[in-house]
C-alpha cells in the first residue's frame, strides 16, 4: 500500500470517528436539555382533562350502540330516563328459574347450618358426670 493510500484511508476513519462522535454529542445534549415542569396542580388538570374527554367518548359509543339494540330489537329496554313513561321489562324465562335454584340452595343451605349449629349446642352442653369420690 502506498502512502496516499495509507493516509487516506487514515483520514476517512478519522472522518467517520469525528461524525460518530458528532452524532453522539447531539444525542447526549438533546437528552441533558431540561424538560419543562409542571406543576403538580397542572398535571392533575391534565389528568382530569384526558378524563373527562375519555369518559365522553366511552358515553357516546355507549350510546350508539344502546340505540342500535333499540333499533333492532324494539323490545329491548333500557333504563326509563325522567319524564319518559317506563315500559313493562321482559324477564328472561331461564333466568327466573336460575334465581328459583339459587334461593332454594340458600335455604338449603341456611338450615343446614342451623342444625349443625343446633347440634354442636347440644353436643357441647351435655351434662357432664361429676365423680365425686
Amino acid at each position: 500500500m502506498s502512502n496516499e493510500a495509507r493516509r487516506a484511508s487514515k483520514n476517512a476513519r478519522r472522518r467517520r470517528k469525528r461524525k460518530q462522535q458528532k452524532q453522539l454529542q447531539n444525542v447526549h445534549a438533546t437528552q441533558l436539555e431540561p424538560q419543562p415542569q409542571i406543576s403538580s396542580s397542572q398535571m392533575w388538570f391534565n389528568t382530569y382533562q384526558k378524563l373527562t374527554q375519555w369518559q365522553q367518548t366511552h358515553l357516546l359509543n355507549y350510546n350508539c350502540s344502546l340505540q342500535q339494540q333499540q333499533q333492532q330489537n324494539p323490545d329491548y329496554v333500557c333504563v326509563a330516563e325522567e319524564g319518559e313513561e317506563e315500559e313493562e321489562d321482559t324477564v328472561d324465562p331461564g333466568y327466573l328459574d336460575f334465581l328459583m335454584v339459587t334461593m332454594r340452595h340458600q335455604q338449603e343451605l341456611k338450615e343446614r347450618r342451623d342444625r349443625d349449629s343446633a347440634a354442636s349446642v347440644e353436643t357441647s352442653h351435655s351434662p357432664e358426670i361429676i365423680n365425686s369420690t
